[in-house]
């Protein structure tokens, strides 16, 4: 699919689809990281909370605060 393109990303591989990150897998832990809308994000948390998951950084939260 020409719209696909397969880059680097946290040095892990990442698909970006029409020029905007889509996938990646983690850097540091076993999971793959996906671009959804926010109201997406909170039903998969609320429905499969052991499965999915935001991070900090999603939410904006620094490792720093």
């Amino acid at each position: 699919m020409p719209w696909i393109e397969i880059i680097t990303s946290y040095g892990t591989q990442a698909l970006k689809v029409k020029g905007k990150l889509f996938a990646r897998m983690h850097q540091s832990e076993n999971a793959l990281v996906l671009r959804i809308e926010m109201f997406d994000k909170d039903i998969l948390v609320q429905v499969v909370p052991g499965l999915c998951y935001i991070t900090d950084h999603s939410l904006g939260i620094s490792q720093l605060d």
